[in-house]
């Protein structure tokens, strides 16, 4: 399911709205705390923890499951393990983590266009997907990746 997260029309649509809701374009972005402009602006990317050495179980869910592509990552940052993955706009790196512990409650929350097709590819694989209740226009459900992280996977209705 290689482009699981491209972000199809009727995505922008959606991200429109939220885009507008939050931001519209001929807003006044002033911010009074810091004298200027709101300093952010977008999501680089998200960045998750993993154990070491378990980079093949990483490329089997991120890629595998989810549709993400690996990138190579800077040569100066491949001597600390882990592996980075992009979808048009969606990054995810993971990084090793020596003590590591999944992060099960903070999140990263993708928007899908088959919400029922990735979570019929998350139940072959086996992996531990748990309802829960609709935000408005939205399905979700969360599926934990082979570490334990926490992975929010949402649809615009």
């Amino acid at each position: 399911m290689r482009g699981a997260f491209f972000v199809a029309p009727r995505l922008h649509r959606f991200l429109g709205h939220i885009r507008f809701h939050f931001a519209p374009d001929n807003a006044n972005l002033e911010d009074s705390s810091n004298g200027g402009k709101v300093m952010l602006s977008a999501i680089h990317h998200v960045q998750l923890a993993m154990p070491q050495g378990q980079e093949a179980q990483a490329r089997d869910f991120y890629s595998g499951v989810l549709g993400l592509c690996e990138v190579a990552k800077p040569e100066r940052l491949t001597k600390r393990g882990g592996c980075w993955f992009e979808s048009g706009p969606v990054k995810v790196h993971l990084g090793v983590m020596p003590d590591f512990r999944p992060a099960t409650k903070a999140h990263p929350a993708f928007l899908v266009e088959d919400l029922n097709a990735l979570r019929a590819r998350c139940e072959a694989a086996q992996l531990r997907c748990i309802d829960d209740q609709n935000l408005a226009g939205i399905a979700r459900f969360y599926v934990f990746d082979p570490f334990g992280n926490r992975i929010e996977l949402m649809q615009p209705l």
